[in-house]
């Protein structure tokens, strides 16, 4: 009877617990986003889609009329009698010339060029789309892995607290001649016991975090207790980067 009244007494604690524990913390979505935004493959990708685009206003530059300005000048000065004669270059000479350029491409070789850097661009973006995609799968793995370790390492850990307490109750029996004190001993085993598999699923927990803030690109080391909250939403994948 001693021991359900503990259970029923405990219960309320251990829920409310759960609730201040996980109302805090990143999202997978957060998580996602975070690796979106620190994705070197990524980044690269769509830096190469800005220079083709780049690349697509220098063409369409090179199809108008470039106007050149060119110009020489030349001053010869004669100082206290020492210099070049004025007559020989009459001081200074001065030329200028406008200078316009176009370049004509045919209409076919233009559509070329243009559908050509479309195309890269698609291809870009097809890159990110898959990269993309495979940077969720693995982000969401890992952090569905490290969700589960940190309910492990909460459940070991309520149970090892509950177990603890009893065992207080018991000593202080087992002191008084209430129970045997190999009775008390024999479940002091099993408290040690226990609290040996909580600490094994804390060492759990911090090394697949300390994965999934790796693989997101975050440099904090520090072990973060209950620092996941498991809230699945819809991700939408899109081309257009």
């Amino acid at each position: 009877m001693f021991r359900l009244e503990m259970k029923y007494l405990l219960t309320p604690s251990i829920l409310f617990t759960a609730v201040l524990s996980y109302g805090q913390g990143r999202t997978l979505n957060e998580y996602i986003e975070l690796a979106k935004q620190n994705s070197a493959s990524i980044r690269s990708l769509q830096n190469q889609i800005l220079s083709h685009q780049i690349d697509s206003q220098i063409l369409k530059a090179t199809t108008k009329t470039q106007l050149n300005f060119v110009s020489n000048e030349m001053y010869a000065p004669v100082i206290k009698g020492w210099g070049y004669d004025e007559i020989i270059t009459n001081i200074a000479q001065v030329s200028a010339m406008i200078q316009a350029t176009k370049t004509f491409l045919s209409k076919e070789n233009l559509g070329a060029q243009y559908r050509q850097i479309a195309l890269q661009n698609q291809s870009l973006r097809d890159t990110i789309f898959l990269s993309t995609k495979d940077l969720v799968k693995t982000i969401t793995e890992q952090y569905i892995t490290a969700y589960g370790d940190q309910l492990t390492m909460d459940n070991t850990q309520e149970l090892y607290n509950l177990l603890k307490k009893e065992s207080d109750v018991l000593k202080k029996l087992a002191q008084s001649n209430v129970i045997k004190q190999t009775d008390f001993l024999a479940f002091d085993i099993t408290v040690k016991q226990q609290e040996l598999t909580y600490l094994q699923a804390q060492i759990q927990y911090n090394a697949d975090y300390l994965t999934l803030n790796y693989l997101v690109g975050i440099v904090d080391t520090t072990i973060t207790r209950a620092a996941l909250f498991m809230i699945f939403t819809a991700q939408h994948f899109t081309s257009d980067m």
